[in-house]
């Protein structure tokens, strides 16, 4: 008995000191929120699910802005996996691209109206549950994205670079080329006053894999001298058994 009332009081005087922390960081915290981001995301394809999530990730507005990614696809793009299913097509599935949820005039007849529909419900419903909760959207893209044969074969100047896995693939699939006219023109919409509408770190040191820089357009344009001086160099070093 004497044991038991020990670690009550053990554990009394641990949660006050945890406590005294836990306001001690909120008030620290108050002073910096402005500048601090938490940029989080989930795959779930589920809308109580998301809400749920959402619901968890609310708890961290008090330390700063909360950016919860809303453009998981609703379904797996099944109508681009090879026949006798392939392992890299069944991971690139459930890739997020733009053309998932708002394909551009040139691709809307390549990619199912009801791919696209259900993706764009799941997308307005997360932006629902985030707006009432008093967190902000962010959309994530896995671009430049590989096209289907047939778009190629309407516009053949816009094959670019091989960008599935040669090891793991049956079938070799493209990303359109970044030096044509046509790609050029995301660098013109961002010249042009489009990276406010973009979620990118200032200053440049948060800069990562998933979260973009202020040197976004500078970055753009070497990717393309690079691209265009190395976009076949993955036939040689990755050879595949497929090829």
């Amino acid at each position: 008995m004497k044991v038991t009332i020990r670690k009550l009081i053990i554990f009394l005087i641990g949660c006050a000191i945890f406590s005294s922390l836990l306001i001690t960081l909120q008030a620290q915290s108050s002073k910096n929120s402005e500048n601090r981001i938490f940029v989080v995301y989930n795959t779930g394809e589920e809308q109580q699910e998301f809400k749920a999530y959402a619901a968890q990730m609310a708890r961290l507005k008090s330390f700063g802005r909360v950016d919860v990614c809303i453009n998981s696809p609703a379904l797996k793009s099944d109508f681009e996996i090879p026949r006798g299913s392939c392992d890299w097509h069944e991971y690139a599935s459930y890739n997020r691209s733009v053309a998932a949820f708002f394909p551009d005039k040139t691709l809307i007849s390549y990619i199912p109206a009801e791919f696209v529909s259900k993706n764009r419900q799941l997308l307005l419903y997360k932006a629902g549950v985030l707006r009432e909760l008093g967190l902000s959207a962010y959309f994530r893209s896995n671009e430049p994205r590989f096209l289907p044969e047939a778009f190629y074969d309407r516009y053949p100047h816009m094959r670019g670079p091989r960008v599935d896995h040669p090891r793991r693939s049956v079938k070799k699939e493209y990303a359109p080329c970044f030096h044509q006219a046509e790609t050029q023109d995301m660098i013109d919409i961002l010249e042009d006053g489009g990276m406010e509408l973009i979620c990118y770190a200032k200053p440049p040191f948060p800069e990562d894999t998933f979260i973009l820089g202020p040197e976004l357009i500078d970055q753009l344009k070497k990717k393309r001298k690079i691209m265009l001086a190395h976009w076949t160099d993955i036939e040689g070093y990755l050879a595949t058994p497929f090829k």
